[in-house]
């Protein structure tokens, strides 16, 4: 058995693509790279007139990796909490993600890194708003004095 036997022609989805294969869920029988080739080249199969495979013998072809800003994120989750997410996220966890949903068209890395990312940022927002309700109710009920900065801020209604 020779290797070529078993290596699906060209172009074919690559094993880990995170977008939609039309008519996939009712196709058996095959590994995903062969039946994904078979769906792709199918004419009976619907699917839209510009085609997702990227020619990879073209020279302007990029790889997606996570932005900077994402990595600190999701590495600085680690000071604060015990953070199973950390980079490099490993591929095909099992476990929930945050925000994961509806990323398509990058890797799983990429796409668990920018979920977490996206989901750290929402908690921030939401501290720094409870932190501020705290603060206004804490100055209407007495309870709480006003810092100078807040003090010598002036009132505009």
């Amino acid at each position: 058995m020779s290797v070529n036997s078993i290596v699906t022609p060209q172009p074919h989805y690559i094993p880990g693509y995170t977008g939609h294969v039309p008519g996939y869920t009712y196709k058996l029988g095959d590994t995903y790279g062969s039946l994904t080739h078979k769906i792709l080249l199918d004419p009976t199969t619907t699917h839209s007139e510009k085609l997702v495979l990227s020619d990879r013998t073209v020279t302007d072809f990029e790889v997606t990796r996570p932005t900077k800003d994402v990595i600190d994120i999701v590495d600085g989750r680690k000071q604060t909490r015990d953070a199973k997410y950390a980079h490099p996220m490993v591929p095909a966890y099992a476990g929930f993600v945050p925000m994961l949903r509806g990323k398509s068209g990058m890797t799983y890395t990429v796409a668990a890194e920018e979920g977490v990312a996206e989901f750290e940022k929402n908690q921030m927002k939401k501290r720094a708003a409870e932190q501020q309700l705290e603060r206004i109710v804490g100055i209407q009920s007495g309870k709480w004095e006003p810092t100078i900065e807040e003090s010598q801020l002036v009132k505009t209604e």
